[in-house]
């Protein structure tokens, strides 16, 4: 009995042995010539229409969000939003003013200070206010940029 599990495990052995061979060259010269067959052309997407529109999209300049002027305000006094700062798309077009936050010289909010119905802020106290601005084009690009405000009741500012 322990003969013939002796010969039957060189047999085994040398059956794994000979099957792995076969398979190392077998896949060696298989698998080349898979892959050629599998090779498929590649495909120009560039030339498509929805391709040109979202390159264009791509491309488009972010809204510009500017101050118009350079006024000091006092305490108290109104400041329309639309009138001291503008947003412009890249054809011209005038764009809507989001306030993100307005922030103390502390770096308080002071949102409350701002009516949205109104498009204006009303500060009640003197000092130098940042406001975070936002402006969004048609294409859905956005432009956010900080402003400073200042706040004074003396003649010329500070």
């Amino acid at each position: 009995m322990k003969q013939s599990y002796k010969v039957m495990s060189d047999l085994l052995l040398s059956g794994i042995v000979c099957a792995m061979l076969l398979g190392i060259l077998a896949g060696t010269a298989l698998l080349p010539r898979l892959g050629e067959q599998m090779k498929m052309e590649k495909e120009n997407y560039s030339q498509y229409q929805d391709m040109a529109q979202t390159k264009v999209i791509c491309d488009r300049k972010p809204p510009e969000l500017v101050r118009k002027g350079a006024d000091v305000w006092k305490p108290g006094e109104a400041v329309v939003i639309n009138q001291v700062f503008e947003a412009v798309d890249e054809e011209g077009n005038h764009l809507e003013i989001q306030v993100l936050d307005i922030q103390d010289a502390f770096g308080n909010s002071r949102m409350e200070w701002y009516d949205k119905t109104g498009d204006q802020a009303v500060f009640l106290s003197r000092g130098t206010y940042t406001l975070r601005l936002r402006a969004v084009d048609g294409q859905q690009k956005p432009t956010v940029r900080k402003f400073m405000l200042l706040i004074d009741h003396r003649q010329g500012g500070i």
